[in-house]
Order: C-alpha cells, then sequence, then structure tokens
C-alpha cells in the first residue's frame, strides 16, 4: 500500500508538547491533514488505521488543519524561492550559453 506524501512534519504545543509524523496528503479535492496513526485489529477481525492522537472540537479542527496547510505552503514557496535562487547563480556561472 502506498500513499503520496505532500509533506511531513512535526507540531510543538508551548514547548511542552510534540505531535510527531503529521502528514499532509493530497488528493482529488485538494491537500489534507492526516494525524498520525497506527493499524488495529477490530473484534470481527478486521484492520484499519486509528488515528493515535486528534483534535477534540471542530473548532479546534479547522483551526489547527487550517495552520498546518498554510505553514506547508509557506515553506513550499521558500523552497522554491531559494531553489530559483540557486537557479539562477549556476545560469550566471556557466561559462557558457
Amino acid at each position: 500500500m502506498g500513499e503520496n506524501i505532500e509533506a511531513l512534519g512535526r507540531i510543538y504545543f508551548d514547548k511542552c508538547f510534540v505531535i510527531n509524523n503529521v502528514k499532509v496528503i493530497p488528493s482529488e479535492k485538494g491537500s489534507f491533514v492526516a494525524m498520525p496513526s497506527q493499524l488495529v485489529s477490530r473484534e470481527n477481525g478486521t484492520k484499519e488505521y486509528e488515528d493515535v492522537c486528534f483534535p477534540i472540537t471542530k473548532e479546534f479542527r479547522s483551526e489547527l488543519y487550517d495552520a498546518i496547510l498554510k505553514e506547508k505552503d509557506n515553506v513550499k514557496q521558500k523552497r522554491q524561492e531559494e531553489f530559483n535562487k540557486i537557479d539562477e547563480m549556476d545560469k550566471e556561472n556557466l561559462p557558457f550559453r
């Protein structure tokens, strides 16, 4: 089973609690946040993934996931700008054009 991961990160809360392996996964409807999960066996024998930790209220879930997606976009833009600078430097230093 494979999945595309657009971003993988860690969330810090007030320098006293951290959540690792938070994923941003692309889909046809846009990117979504996937909290850390584990494979669990149900009473009927089926297995499925269950979030290890998660926001309890709809309001906090929305606030948290929006912040994660915004930060993913910010990091992506910053990395693209850094790449563009490096790409331009390489072009300037080429002995031929």
